[in-house]
């Protein structure tokens, strides 16, 4: 677990799992992951005076520049990449089967989240499978969709605008919308993901109504 220190580090080649917790749970720092392999982290609460939410799934970063490449988060509880006020670059990484959490929400392949200011990412090349609930999810950040595959999840993208204190007090500050950017050679569907990719606002965390199945 690499956790709150000051300088540029890599993990690489790493094999985690955790039944209640978070693969990596990371803060602060800058990290670039290569070739890990994050399965089967499960439900685990976390509750102080700064913040209170959920902090499962293969990989939490909060206020951190993350780089990730060639990653396999594989049936992780809430998501399978999770961010919070973090800035992060990916490229061929691959996300199956996320699964919601106790209370039978989220389940999505990739989380963006703001913490005092919004997390900014470029997803190229991200692959999902399976997703309970969203291949991509966006409260109120910015995301760059590049040559992605969101495939057999409840739907494609959620857009969500955050009000203030809605993840613990003053975060965020204000309310933030969200902006996601399609940056070309992205497709979804299921079985087959080869139709074009929709965002949605599922108005909160519980999956949305069906999505029509692709034909």
């Amino acid at each position: 677990m690499l956790k709150d220190t000051p300088a540029f580090q890599v993990f690489q080649s790493s094999v985690s799992s955790s039944k209640f917790g978070v693969g990596f749970y990371i803060a602060g720092n800058k990290i670039c992951g290569a070739n890990n392999n994050v399965g089967q982290c499960g439900d685990h609460e976390i509750k102080n005076s700064s913040f209170d939410f959920n902090a499962s799934g293969g990989i939490l970063a909060i206020r951190t520049d993350l780089c990730l490449f060639n990653d396999f988060f594989i049936g992780n509880t809430i998501a399978g990449i999770r961010l919070m006020g973090s800035n992060m670059i990916s490229d061929f990484n691959y996300v199956f089967a996320t699964q919601p959490d106790s209370s039978d929400l989220w389940g999505d392949g990739v989380v963006v989240m703001p913490w005092t200011c919004p997390s900014d990412v470029r997803l190229k090349h991200l692959n999902t499978f399976d997703s309970y609930r969203a291949g991509v999810s966006n409260f109120g950040s910015i995301v760059k969709l590049d040559k992605s595959m969101m495939k057999c999840s409840a739907f494609d993208i959620d857009n969500e605008s955050v009000a203030p204190g809605t993840f613990g007090p003053a975060i965020p500050p204000t309310t933030l919308d969200p902006s996601t950017k399609d940056e070309g050679g992205n497709s979804c569907g299921c079985p087959v993901a080869s139709e074009a990719c929709f965002a949605v606002s599922s108005g909160g965390l519980a999956p949305p109504p069906p999505v029509a199945a692709s034909n």
